[in-house]
């Protein structure tokens, strides 16, 4: 059996690492690669030539470096005097998230009390865990909404599904008939799931065709359809098959009833996205992408001068994750996607938009994102999909 929750990373190695990132990237940005060795923004020679000797210990000992910068051998306490000399470039990193700079300083210096009593074998409490964590959280969003220039307001979420029809040595009658069949199943459940989240059907639209059935009414909407004809549109293992598409609009207001809603429906989806409110800047996601997680587009597509989306893709393009602005400055989107056998039971509750946004800038690790996708291939009360 699987366990429900995932691990989760060590709250104080997040801070430490979205810390460590951003104060390099901005100091360097402004002042060049040497800035630590500048006595007007570092935080003096001598500190400087510390964290050139201890680089060059870790390099006797390893044969290698273990980091590629050299704030990466600096103390915690480092940070924060960093921070407030400089506070004048981070705060509109931190100041215009947290809402104030104090907030957010008050917030580092109590992560940082924590640390030194985790560090000095000193007990903390469950709450104080809780709370470490939330502020590990914080301040990674914070850096990463920086870098794309924009915050993460989700206004829907959009699931994909696909049912698959065998049309090998079967007349085109069959194969139109069980079409038609797929689709009213799929009518029903969706019925059904719509009643048991104590929504009221005669607020819904419907459209019911011979090859295409939508029902849209408050917060929810669903449509399902195929083609009229019985040429196959994919080949699995040289079988074809005819694919029946079904694809769910949920508003976020309605995020909490989603489980229940997809109990009934008791099908697995390949595709999940969050449109948001707001557009995102994929220049400065892509920018980020190839600097820090040495991530290169599988594909990218641009209108004039504008790159509209780009897309990463993975584990012989099983997996596919990407993000795309809307035309008519109507916001934009992240989202992931499966291929080949592998089918989604619970992304929607374990892979958020800041998850994807995380790994694309590099500061989640590809193996805790795979983490994450295996365990939203997995049916609750299940064993792992393989493949």
């Amino acid at each position: 059996m699987v366990a429900d929750v995932w691990p989760q990373p060590d709250p104080i190695e997040v801070i430490e690492r979205a810390l460590r990132n951003v104060i390099h990237d901005v100091l360097s940005s402004n002042f060049g690669p040497d800035w630590t060795k500048d006595k007007n923004v570092g935080l003096g020679s001598n500190w400087a030539r510390q964290l050139e000797l201890k680089r060059q210990g870790d390099q006797a000992k390893t044969k290698t470096v273990a980091y590629d910068i050299p704030l990466a051998y600096s103390e915690f306490s480092d940070l924060g005097k960093l921070l407030v000399n400089n506070k004048g470039l981070f705060d509109p990193i931190f100041g215009n998230y947290f809402g104030d700079w104090n907030v957010f300083y008050a917030l580092y210096r109590y992560a940082e009390k924590l640390r030194n009593a985790i560090k000095h074998h000193r007990d903390i409490s469950v709450a104080q865990r809780y709370l470490l964590a939330g502020i590990a959280g914080e301040i990674e969003d914070s850096v990463n909404l920086w870098r794309i220039r924009g915050r993460l307001r989700t206004r829907r979420l959009i699931l994909q599904f696909r049912d698959l029809i065998p049309t090998q040595d079967k007349p085109d009658s069959a194969i139109l008939t069980e079409s038609i069949e797929c689709i009213k199943q799929w009518g029903d459940r969706t019925q059904s799931a719509i009643k048991a989240i104590q929504l009221d059907l005669n607020e819904f639209e419907q459209i019911e065709e011979q090859f295409k059935f939508c029902i849209r009414g408050p917060l929810i909407e669903m449509e399902i359809s195929t083609t009229p004809s019985t040429e196959p549109s994919y080949r699995i293992d040289n079988t074809p098959y005819k694919g029946v598409h079904a694809e769910l609009r949920l508003d976020v207001g309605c995020k909490d009833k989603l489980g229940e809603f997809l109990k009934i429906i008791a099908k697995p989806y390949h595709y999940i996205a969050y449109d948001l409110v707001n557009r995102i800047d994929l220049q400065a996601l892509k920018k980020w992408s190839m600097e820090r997680a040495g991530l290169q587009p599988g594909s990218s597509g641009s209108t004039g001068q504008e790159l509209t989306d780009i897309e990463y893709s993975f584990v012989r393009h099983r997996l596919r994750i990407g993000a795309c602005n809307y035309p008519d400055e109507r916001g934009g989107k992240f989202y992931i996607t499966v291929e080949g056998p592998w089918r989604f039971w619970r992304a929607h509750s374990l892979i958020t938009p800041d998850n994807l946004l995380s790994f694309m800038v590099g500061d989640t690790t590809p193996k805790a994102m795979m983490h994450l996708v295996k365990m939203s291939l997995v049916q609750r009360n299940s064993h792992v999909m393989s493949g």
